[in-house]
């Protein structure tokens, strides 16, 4: 349960409870009278993907080549975090700030409670101290491969080149190691195994250089999302994917001179996922990337470039059974980088 659904979850089940001892006492003791809650939380989260890849083309004439490819994809999920110090809101009456197991505890000592009524309210106290008392740190561990194949067709020499690519499914397992036994109430499982597969995806990208000094590229990628199994259950089917994802980019360099370049570019990116893909440990939302760079040629053989990026993302929702908690989704990320490139 999460912890933003507290409140929702106390109200509705302690309202029951408030009209069956008004129906028999004529008096209205306001349990349901949560008003809010309390807590700190703390989540840490890492996902890094190495990919080691090499290929191997063939030119079949002046304007025609073809390759083929693999690459060795490793994956490192990492969870660290905690919920600690949980309180709610309650009546003042009815003591006040307090745990939601503590004030579960004091509602089930309510002289004349059915005795059915008592044992439910005392286990869902138990249910509760464990969920809003909670340490996780686990990682995620799995490897895969990637087949690949490409074609390059250049119809005007320099002036226009054009890219093909098809990258296959590649199937792959995450197994889980949690570290001191904290396992997030359950969340994380040792040496449980989840399916990670990473989709199919078809690119295209196209060059054209009127110039040596002008450089406007393009390009359009489409994730096949729909193919792969993101509940990561082999034995359960839960449908997160609505569409395919889709991305498309479009870029331009200007040379300065025959050494100094300057590049500015955007990219969009179209998610296909709904509401039961989003969550607290990863969510996809529609963006929106705007980058700029500087390129300086030192030599024929070494280049050194600076970039930059803003991406705004698109606001996301999530709303939970009965309508009475919704998370929001949302992020502004600013990347830069540098890099140095050799050329033999």
């Amino acid at each position: 349960m999460p912890i933003s659904n507290l409140v929702p979850m106390l109200v509705q089940h302690l309202t029951p409870l408030d009209q069956y001892i008004f129906a028999n006492t004529g008096t209205d003791p306001n349990f349901n009278g949560v008003t809010g809650y309390n807590s700190n939380i703390y989540f840490k989260g890492s996902s890094i993907y190495f990919g080691l890849q090499a290929n191997a083309s063939y030119k079949i004439n002046e304007m025609l080549s073809v390759a083929v490819g693999g690459r060795y994809v490793m994956a490192s999920n990492k969870y660290e975090g905690y919920i600690q110090d949980v309180t709610i809101t309650a009546p003042e009456a009815h003591g006040g700030v307090q745990t939601p197991g503590n004030y579960l505890r004091r509602v089930a000592a309510t002289p004349g409670l059915p005795a059915q009524n008592v044992a439910t309210l005392n286990g869902v106290a138990a249910l509760l101290d464990d969920a809003t008392s909670v340490e996780a740190d686990a990682t995620m561990k799995g490897s895969g491969i990637t087949p690949i194949l490409s074609v390059n067709f250049a119809p005007v020499g320099d002036l226009i080149n054009i890219g093909l690519k098809y990258e296959f499914k590649t199937k792959m397992t995450l197994t889980t190691t949690v570290n001191e036994g904290k396992d997030g109430n359950g969340l994380f499982i040792q040496d449980s195994t989840a399916i990670a597969d990473m989709p199919a995806m078809a690119a295209l990208g196209v060059d054209i250089r009127p110039s040596n000094r002008l450089l406007i590229s393009g390009s359009f990628n489409y994730y096949f999302d729909k193919g792969v199994d993101y509940d990561g259950q082999a034995d359960v089917e839960i449908n997160k994917i609505d569409k395919n994802f889709i991305e498309a980019a479009l870029g331009i360099q200007v040379g300065i001179t025959d050494n100094l370049f300057v590049s500015a570019g955007w990219l969009t990116t179209v998610t296909g996922v709904n509401e039961n893909y989003q969550s607290d440990l990863k969510y996809s939302l529609n963006t929106n990337t705007f980058g700029g760079g500087l390129g300086f040629k030192v030599n024929n053989m070494i280049d050194i470039n600076l970039g930059g990026s803003y991406t705004i993302y698109q606001e996301g929702s999530k709303t939970y059974a009965g309508g009475n908690a919704t998370d929001i989704y949302n992020k502004n990320t600013w990347v830069a980088a540098i890099g140095l490139d050799f050329h033999f």
